[in-house]
């Protein structure tokens, strides 16, 4: 139910079977990699990637302002976004998306990193206008004045269904730290309400020829 649209008025399947499955694999050499995996013979060999965090928050609705604290701690990660929804969204029910994120009455949202405001926050909403919060979320992946960067999300999507508080990590006064989120909103929220929170860091993994594994954080 998670995972499939509902597309006519009719009821769903109690089971779905999956047949015929099968993966397409395809092998690619190169001298370069050859050189690159037989170097293993001599020092361990490492692959560097980006993690991610899935954090899922209930929030309160008897408030106007809202504080999560110590939601992560530790090495500051790279990238940070934030996304507002109903809790009901998440229960996998036809009808409800899972990834339909809105501004729903928040009119100030500020990140902090051990109780200080990070770089380009807070950031406070006039008149329901995302214009903000869409100019970070570009800045921030890498989409702001890229003409490479191919389709951007247009103001009205951003507002309808893909209202998400974005942040890059590069401005910071301390490494470390406690990531903090603060809200305040226009009204109470009249139905639970959770916020979701990616949370992206460089990590890296080494492997021996003996096939041991560690992992790095960098």
């Amino acid at each position: 139910n998670v995972a499939l649209t509902k597309i006519y008025d009719s009821t769903p399947p109690a089971n779905i079977e999956i047949s015929d499955c099968y993966a397409i694999t395809e092998y690619i050499s190169s001298p370069g990699n050859r050189n690159f995996f037989d170097s293993i013979d001599q020092q361990p060999i490492t692959y560097e990637y980006e993690e991610t965090e899935l954090l899922i928050k209930s929030l309160p609705k008897e408030t106007t302002n809202i504080q999560v604290d110590n939601i992560r701690g530790g090495n500051v990660p790279n990238y940070m976004f934030v996304g507002l929804l109903p809790s009901a969204n998440l229960q996998g029910v036809y009808g409800k998306g899972a990834t339909s994120f809105k501004q729903h009455n928040v009119e100030e949202l500020n990140i902090t990193l051990s109780g200080n405001s990070v770089s380009g926050y807070p950031i406070k909403i006039a008149h329901g206008s995302p214009i903000y919060p869409l100019h970070k979320f570009l800045d921030t992946t890498g989409r702001l004045y890229n003409v490479f960067s191919g389709k951007t999300p247009c103001f009205t999507s951003f507002k309808t269904f893909m209202w998400i508080w974005a942040h890059k990590f590069e401005a910071e006064m301390t490494s470390q730290g406690w990531i903090g989120i603060n809200l305040k909103l226009s009204t109470e929220f009249t139905e639970q309400m959770s916020m979701v929170i990616w949370i992206i860091s460089p990590n890296a993994l080494t492997i021996d020829k003996y096939h041991q594994i560690e992992k790095i954080n960098l």
